[in-house]
């Protein structure tokens, strides 16, 4: 039996926070290179819409010992740039909730980073007033 339009399970809602917003717009000094960047962050937020964590890698990847934390990962000739974010839910609909960005510097952020990242992450929910989710919930 083929899904009618009413079976069809809708996306993904992805939330920015305007801290995340402000970080992609000031990634780097480059104009060429912030464009590049923010196109390729556009991309895989359409995707994360369409697909959520099936999204996958290259684009996003979930980070091991964290508290359901993810990372949105972008490549550039200028650096490699990862926004932060989990998943949740509000009022039944599924959400993404981008809380975070950072350029790398370095092989691995510190971990440090990664708790910054874990408790804005954190906030973003409890602020859209969304509960988080596990990979059972999705």
């Amino acid at each position: 039996m083929s899904p009618t339009r009413g079976d069809v399970r809708p996306g993904w809602d992805v939330r920015v926070s305007a801290e995340a917003v402000e970080w992609l717009m000031n990634c780097t000094t480059d104009e060429a290179a912030a464009a590049r960047v923010m196109s390729a962050f556009n991309f895989i937020i359409q995707k994360l819409h369409i697909a959520g964590p099936r999204a996958g890698e290259p684009d996003i990847k979930k980070l091991i010992a964290t508290n359901d934390l993810w990372e949105m990962r972008v490549k550039d000739p200028t650096g490699a740039y990862r926004m932060f974010f989990r998943f949740g839910k509000v009022r039944g609909q599924r959400i993404v909730a981008v809380a975070h960005g950072r350029k790398k510097s370095e092989q691995n952020f510190a971990r440090s980073v990664i708790d910054l990242a874990q408790r804005k992450a954190d906030a973003y929910l409890a602020e859209l007033g969304a509960d988080g989710f596990t990979d059972e919930d999705r």
